[in-house]
């Protein structure tokens, strides 16, 4: 991003191809050379991401409980399109994660509850290495949103032990 920044500042912006030297030989725009950058070391960035939302919400809103972050990161760790495919295709919420997400993406939200959910990774895709998910992952795959796994969700029956 700094080389980046600078080349904008001489008037030529180039996107460098640091971390992404395994993708199609493009010039790539910055949001997605990032990511494919960033999707090599997805754990790494999750968890620098964990330790920059904490801060936040200690700061800001204190009122958000710890477990439900760290559930909405793994939520969006699940979605997130990877060119080794998925780390797992079934993930368990304590809240209604799954649901919230889908419905805020369709314009039709539900509130968000404590309210336990499984979720399946309905599409688990797979790449043959980074340059063909550069190529199929990315660059095909921003014309049609698919950054993300499709997923299907259920209720799930309540614990009952607890």
């Amino acid at each position: 991003m700094e080389k980046y920044y600078r080349s904008v500042q001489t008037g030529v912006p180039t996107v460098p191809r640091d971390g992404i030297e395994d993708s199609l030989p493009i010039r790539w725009p910055i949001e997605e050379a990032t990511f494919l950058a960033v999707s090599k070391r997805l754990v790494g960035f999750y968890a620098e991401l964990e330790i920059l939302l904490r801060e936040y919400v200690e700061i800001f809103a204190k009122a958000v409980d710890p477990a439900l972050l760290n559930e909405i990161l793994d939520y969006q760790y699940a979605r997130l399109v990877r060119w080794d495919g998925p780390p797992r295709k079934i993930w368990t919420f304590s809240w209604n994660l799954p649901e919230y997400f889908d419905r805020l993406m369709k314009l039709d939200p539900v509130p968000l509850e404590k309210r336990p959910q499984i979720m399946t990774i309905a599409d688990a895709r797979t790449f043959t290495d980074p340059k063909d998910f550069s190529k199929r992952g990315v660059w095909f795959a921003r014309r049609g949103g698919k950054f993300f796994y499709d997923v299907t969700w259920t209720d799930a029956a309540p614990d009952v032990g607890a």
